[in-house]
């Protein structure tokens, strides 16, 4: 398995089981998320913010896809169900394609 592929199937089920901890050992220190809900944030403040925001998260692999013509991209491709903690969602669930620079 490619080393790019191993980090992204790792963020996945660190994702699924909300291991918040191993998801953020995933980033640099100055590593970033870009998030259609909230912005650009630093990757260890967004990853805050969501474990705090979500529970019940359920990670359904889909694919990994890595580049051809950039080496320091790679993309996790997957179903993504959860609820929002504060209950005004009890589940809410998409496909969701994360575009990571390695």
């Amino acid at each position: 398995m490619h080393a790019y592929e191993k980090v992204l199937r790792t963020y996945m089920k660190a994702l699924d089981e909300g291991d918040y901890v191993t998801i953020k050992g995933l980033f640099s220190d100055a590593g970033e998320v870009q998030s259609p809900f909230i912005g650009l944030n630093k990757a260890a403040s967004f990853f805050d913010q969501l474990s705090g925001a979500t529970t019940n998260n359920v990670i359904t692999p889909i694919d990994v896809f890595l580049s051809q013509d950039d080496k320091e991209h790679a993309v996790a491709y997957f179903q993504y169900d959860w609820t929002v903690t504060d209950g005004t969602l009890k589940h809410f669930g998409f496909n969701l394609i994360d575009i990571q620079r390695l």
